[in-house]
């Protein structure tokens, strides 16, 4: 067993908490495209952005990031940004 003399809780937590992650990661697969991807919110948001140049010239800037996420979720389900999250912590 190692010694674990002035390693704090804090320091310990977290090595736990890497550890739960990586195997909650191990036993995810990785993630394949629905076979039949509903694609209903991300054609909304693409009307949207479209209807606000239109009528203001402009779109929200965030229209990019949210049609990323859209489309991602569409293609792969919402489950994708676990599968993500947990990758981009790992």
């Amino acid at each position: 067993m190692p010694n674990l003399e002035g390693v704090s809780v804090e320091e310990m937590r977290a090595v736990i908490e890497k550890r739960e992650q990586d195997e909650k990661l191990a036993a995810m697969a990785v993630p394949t495209p629905l076979q039949n991807p509903d694609f209903a919110p991300l054609v909304q948001l693409c009307k949207g952005y479209i209807e606000d140049l239109n009528e203001f010239g402009v779109a929200d800037e965030d229209y990019n990031g949210w049609m990323f996420e859209s489309a991602m979720s569409a293609v792969f389900g919402p489950n994708i940004w676990e599968w993500i999250n947990l990758i981009l912590i790992a």
